[in-house]
């Protein structure tokens, strides 16, 4: 059968070269039993498998080469070349641990060249979870023996844009390689240094370098997707992750047949939009938009262990989107689905205390407050829910709906003791304490919501509701005024102003406030 001819030295195209050079300046550790061949003979027929499956590896028959290989370390176990051409060879199998194994025995036998250093830390990257630190080693001991080529110089700018954040650094050895020769990864991971930095022009100019060279490459458009979100760049970034999706196609068996990460960041991206929308039917669009992304990766998946997070992860956005539609009971299936994946997985998953507290919020919409504590308190025992104020809050509104305001205020306590700079703590517990009738207490909790959050109208109309229940109606006209100066005024604040004007025995300027208030009921 004929096979294309592939590069078999896929870390540089003379790496083969220097195995056979290596080897022809290796020396031999043959030995000589009786009756068997000469060492002189041993060396021949272990250099005619050697080059011979050299060859072959770098017409494509890898299997076949590796073959030869073997027999020619059966002839000399001590031949470091050979375990530097099983290296070369695994590799391009894409059976990276071998790889790593061989070249591994090929620098223990002395195989000192910064090709097999270099290689090695490409099949480092390739594990699964990447092994990083010994990646970076290998480089820079490639990089000590060889500071000029670019293939070094662009893995060690690789591991410092996408592992270790040292952007600035990154951009240096990618300029120098990238000044060597034009290489698309090299354009990505500087781009991405550049985005680090939030040179956003930079960063845009390098990924359309990219494309140039490989427009069909769907990680060109994953990164210039990464480069919108990151100065929240919905549209452009939906666009983008909409070509990366299209041009996505495995290269084995092994990738998945879709491009799972960009249907999750283009359902962030539309979550983002209906979160922000200032209209019901925009809002409605994008949400109903990350369901559909969301169901795209389920039905294709839904059904294949190996990608459980993605699926986990699928329905947990997919109930957040119904969540935000007011199909609750809807979300509370999907949520329920995202828990049940998440508890499967070793580890369990990081959407799992969030899971917990969105499902519980759609029970206290639905009115089950004892099914909505129990999913908040599994939720503070999940992952990092411990420290979440956000589910302290929740739990003080169940207790908060049932009437038990004494508890309620412990919770909303608890909430702010965990992030002190939360309004909406300080408000609902200025709330259970005016509805105890404990009106300095609660002056006191809106007050802190005004330190917290002082643009926002309704903390001083709750303080001066609080004054007029004190009978201290200077004070009441003084907050109200303020939460009439604030842009989120509403009509009631006007009412409000204009009843505490006629107690205060000024009838015409009351008057004022309310048709003020009928003006703005009607804006």
């Amino acid at each position: 059968m004929n096979r294309r001819p592939v590069r078999f030295c896929s870390v540089s195209s003379c790496v083969a070269l220097a195995a056979l050079a290596f080897a022809a300046a290796a020396p031999t550790c043959l030995g000589q039993a009786p009756g068997e061949m000469t060492p002189e003979e041993r060396a021949a027929q272990r250099d005619a498998s050697f080059a011979k499956g050299v060859e072959m590896a770098r017409q494509g028959e890898l299997k076949g080469g590796l073959v030869e290989i073997d027999r020619a370390l059966q002839m000399d176990p001590g031949f470091a070349p050979g375990y530097v051409a099983k290296g070369e060879a695994f590799r391009a199998l894409k059976e990276y641990s071998r790889a790593v194994q061989a070249y591994t025995q090929a620098i223990s036998l002395g195989a000192n060249v910064f090709e097999v250093f270099n290689g090695r830390g490409e099949c480092l990257l390739e594990q699964k979870p990447p092994q990083v630190d010994l990646a970076l080693n290998d480089f820079n001991t490639a990089l000590e023996m060889n500071r000029s080529d670019p293939s070094v110089l662009s893995n060690v700018g690789h591991v410092m844009a996408n592992y270790t954040n040292q952007a600035s650094e990154a951009l240096r050895y990618l300029d120098d390689a990238l000044g060597q020769r034009e290489n698309p990864r090299d354009f990505r991971d500087r781009a991405l240094a550049h985005a680090q930095l939030r040179e956003f022009a930079a960063a845009e100019q390098d990924i359309q370098q990219a494309i140039r060279l490989e427009a069909d490459n769907y990680e060109n458009y994953a990164s210039l997707a990464q480069i919108h979100l990151l100065q929240e760049q919905n549209e452009p970034a939906i666009e983008a992750l909409t070509q990366a999706i299209d041009k996505y196609a495995p290269e084995d068996r092994s990738a998945p047949p879709a491009y799972l990460d960009g249907y999750l960041l283009r359902s962030e991206a539309r979550r983002n939009l209906g979160n922000a929308a200032e209209d019901e039917a925009t809002r409605t669009v994008q949400f109903e938009a990350v369901i559909a992304d969301c169901n795209a990766l389920i039905d294709k998946f839904a059904d294949n262990p190996q990608y459980a997070q993605y699926v986990g992860m699928a329905y947990y956005r997919r109930g957040m989107a119904q969540r935000m539609l007011e199909q609750f009971s809807d979300a509370i299936d999907s949520l329920t689905r995202a828990i049940q994946q998440a508890s499967s997985m070793e580890g369990g998953a990081n959407f799992l205390a969030d899971a917990y507290l969105r499902r519980g919020i759609c029970w206290f919409y639905q009115g089950y407050t004892d099914l909505a504590r129990g999913d908040f308190e599994a939720a503070g025992s999940s992952g990092g829910g411990f420290s979440d104020p956000r589910i302290s809050l929740w739990t003080g509104y169940t207790f908060h709906r049932d009437g038990d305001l004494r508890t309620a205020i412990e919770h909303y306590g608890k909430a702010i003791a965990k992030k002190p700079d939360f309004p909406l703590a300080y408000v609902n517990r200025g709330r259970a304490y005016f509805a105890l009738e404990e009106y300095a207490k609660a002056i006191e909790s809106f007050n802190d919501a005004i330190r917290v959050e002082p643009s926002n109208a309704e903390h001083y109309y709750h303080v001066g509701l609080c004054n007029m229940k004190l009978d201290r109606p200077e004070q009441a006209r003084d907050s109200f005024k303020l939460a009439l100066l604030k842009e989120n005024r509403t009509p009631s604040m006007y009412r409000a102003m204009a009843d505490v004007l006629r107690k205060l025995g000024d009838a015409p300027l009351a008057q004022e406030y309310e048709r003020q208030a009928g003006g703005a009921a009607a804006e």
